[in-house]
């Protein structure tokens, strides 16, 4: 769905990585190598992004480190359109695929409760909770 509203790759491709990933930062260089594209082309969307204030750097020496700016008034709506477009299921598939570890992953979610009849020990479980306001 998210390609449909935002049409350049590149700056999609963007959007994911520091809007799942708000705490990451990275180079130009190491974008445009982890995306498959030009620098250039990521260049341009850094610099977009950078100039509405949903981006910043700081100089690391005679390179640039992008992050995320998460005080900025957009930030928390972009995480929140971004989180229920992709699904935690999603993530999970790109950031820990079946065939990286050789296990089928399973999803299933359960209130507290259930958690202890379904989990046993928990050991072989990745527990991802949601605290109850």
């Amino acid at each position: 769905m998210l390609d449909t509203l935002v049409t350049s790759k590149t700056r999609l491709k963007l959007i994911l990585k520091f809007f799942l990933n708000p705490h990451c930062s990275a180079y130009l260089r190491g974008l445009a190598e982890e995306f498959g594209e030009s620098s250039n082309a990521v260049r341009l969307e850094l610099n977009r992004f950078e100039q509405a204030g949903l981006l910043e750097s700081e100089a690391d020496g005679n390179k640039k480190l992008y992050r995320t700016n998460v005080i900025h008034p957009l930030y928390n709506d972009i995480h929140s359109i971004i989180s229920k477009t992709i699904g935690i299921d999603q993530i999970i598939d790109e950031v820990v695929a079946e065939s990286l570890i050789n296990r089928k992953i399973r999803y299933l979610i359960l209130s507290p409760s259930e958690a202890g009849a379904h989990l046993g020990d928990g050991k072989r479980a990745m527990l991802i909770w949601k605290k109850e306001l």
